[in-house]
């Protein structure tokens, strides 16, 4: 969509500041450089240069009657230890990188961030063809194809539908939309080769009933579950909002749902979750396209104006979420 960034790579990098916080991208001053184990040994002075030439002639046979192994190192303790300044200074210049690699990711953290919510916080734990399959059979009692079949006749129907009005009609009444599309994945499913017009006259009649039955059921919790990593992502979008005190928009654009997505939401993960995380929900089946309106109620509703071209937004799709 327009001025909303799709990219992989970018959405999870902001997923990531989130759920892992600033801290996490700097080198913790204290490691195992400064931890190193003191040397006891005491420091060694050089002694005063010889003031004859005997004393400079035993001096230099006392070095070399010393193995190297007797001889004792300076302590890292030694005020001018000739190693202890470079890991000082490395040490400082990794930590100094660090928080200033933190420092640009803050500032460049996006002021709106939008979720498709299907498959990142709720899923469907059963395909749409059993749900259909199971309502009809509630209503009819009759012998029905496997649930694959009622699957691959939804898919199809909806495929189809989806293509002569896309965004669920954009506008249209949504029983007006998805009435022929469980319509049609009955007629698929049910051949009259198998079923005889008594048969299939029972289901023309209780259509309605199962249609109405089965739209309710589709957009509850006995058709959506919540995801598993959804709490962790939802708890760490609300710590992230309440660090950005006000400054931080964060929605639902869901291209995957008519705007029945809010009720359906609310009901799955809860109100106070919707409530305290999200500061609209939006489905895709107005006139105006899902991230038009996310800029429309930023304005309208926030007070705060969105300018795709220049606001920094990103929007997180499934395959963005680690």
């Amino acid at each position: 969509a327009d001025g909303a960034s799709t990219s992989p790579i970018g959405s999870m990098l902001w997923i990531a500041w989130v759920l892992l916080g600033a801290e996490a991208w700097v080198v913790p001053t204290q490691g195992p450089l400064s931890r190193r184990r003191r040397s006891s040994s005491p420091v060694l002075l050089r002694s005063s240069p010889p003031t004859s030439e005997e004393e400079a002639t035993k001096a230099a046979d006392s070095k070399k009657a010393t193995p190297p192994e007797a001889k004792e190192a300076p302590s890292d303790s030694a005020p001018d230890s000739p190693e202890k300044k470079p890991i000082r200074r490395r040490r400082r210049a990794r930590a100094a990188s660090a928080m200033s690699s933190a420092l640009v990711a803050a500032r460049n953290e996006p002021d709106v961030i939008t979720f498709e919510a299907v498959d990142v916080f709720v899923k469907r734990p059963v395909p749409v063809g059993l749900h259909l399959r199971d309502t009809l059979l509630r209503f009819t009692g009759l012998m029905l194809p496997r649930p694959d079949i009622f699957e691959k006749a939804y898919l199809e129907a909806y495929a189809e539908r989806e293509a002569e009005f896309p965004r669920f009609g954009a506008g249209m009444d949504l029983d007006d939309w998805w009435r022929p599309v469980v319509k049609k994945t009955y007629e698929a499913a049910l051949s009259p080769d198998f079923y005889d017009e008594s048969e299939l006259a029972l289901v023309e009649k209780r259509f309605d009933m199962a249609f109405q039955e089965a739209q309710e059921i589709l957009m509850s919790d006995e058709a959506w579950e919540v995801v598993g990593r959804s709490g962790r992502v939802l708890n760490a979008l609300r710590d992230w909002k309440s660090r950005r005190q006000g400054t931080l928009v964060v929605g639902v654009a869901s291209t995957s749902c008519d705007d029945r997505i809010e009720d359906m939401l609310r009901e799955v993960i809860g109100n106070d979750y919707c409530d305290d995380t999200f500061d609209f929900i939006i489905g895709d089946s107005e006139e105006a396209d899902v991230f038009d309106l996310v800029v429309q109620t930023c304005d309208e509703d926030l007070g705060k104006t969105v300018d795709p071209g220049k606001t920094k937004w990103t929007h997180v799709i499934p395959d963005d979420v680690p």
